[in-house]
């Protein structure tokens, strides 16, 4: 009995396109396995590559189905969330998750492609990841900063899910600065503080190192790389210093004076080597 992946894929850019593609199983399961997965993956990530090389995309979803000549064996594969909960138990596809998911980041407006109205292309691929493994929050945080987070929908569910299932750690509090700066959004920082009542105060008391190294790394990506501080480096030394401790308000009232001095110091440093790069 021979089987075939048929995917059936749609975008939406300053046109519509439509294509079908079809994949031979390689082996005589009707299940998806191993080859199969990576084929389909494969398949997806060229094609939206081909198709934003013809137009701006800013909507791109597709559905799977396993058929036996004209006939669907196995259930309806709908969105990203249904598939890659299977593949993510291939460790093999790991780094082709990855390239699928960077390859939907820079779709029209210079944003990340949505798979639907509401859902980020590449969210249920990450949350797959993330689930399986805390050491993809690193990769979750570089796709946060590529979505349109002023269009807020399962972000705070979905950060809220991480946090619940691996608490407060070294790679999460990275995570929950991130909703604070560079992330912060809509409802980033209600989030963060959601977060000092649920823990985070503790434990940002017991690991203040941690805590500090963590948010001068985040504070640098963030005034290099976040519009919401576009130019605050432009603005003289005590104007930049209170214009982002005051961006972080909901975090430094839980800071005790020494903690304060020590980050308006590496505030200074930042400011200065700005100048100098000049």
């Amino acid at each position: 009995m021979s089987y075939i992946i048929k995917i059936n894929c749609k975008a939406e850019g300053e046109n519509s396109f439509s294509e079908e593609i079809v994949i031979p199983k390689t082996n005589l399961n009707k299940e998806l396995e191993l080859n199969d997965c990576k084929n389909i993956l494969k398949s997806l990530t060229s094609t939206l590559v081909s198709l934003k090389e013809k137009d701006e995309i800013y909507e791109f979803n597709y559905t799977i189905k396993v058929m036996y000549k004209e006939e669907m064996v196995m259930e309806l594969i709908d969105g990203e969330m249904a598939f890659f909960k299977s593949v993510v138990q291939y460790e093999q596809l790991l780094d082709f998750i990855i390239d699928y998911v960077n390859t939907a980041e820079n779709g029209k407006y210079g944003i990340r492609i949505w798979e639907d109205c509401e859902t980020p292309l590449g969210n249920g691929a990450m949350m797959s990841l993330v689930e399986n493994d805390k050491k993809y929050i690193k990769n979750y945080i570089d796709f946060l900063r590529t979505c349109d987070l002023d269009h807020e929908v399962c972000q705070w569910g979905d950060i809220d899910s991480v946090i619940t299932k691996y608490g407060f750690t070294k790679e999460t509090t990275k995570l929950v600065l991130v909703r604070l700066m560079s992330c912060a959004g809509q409802s980033g920082k209600e989030q963060f503080t959601d977060f000092l009542d649920k823990g985070l105060e503790t434990y940002l008391a017991d690991n203040k190192e941690l805590f500090l190294t963590a948010l001068v790394a985040e504070t640098n990506y963030s005034l290099y790389n976040c519009n919401y501080y576009h130019n605050c480096l432009e603005a003289p030394k005590d104007e930049f210093i209170n214009e982002v401790i005051d961006s972080i308000k909901e975090l430094v009232a839980k800071l005790d004076k020494s903690d304060i001095d020590f980050f308006k110091k590496e505030l200074i440093g930042i400011w200065k080597k700005y100048r100098v790069l000049q």
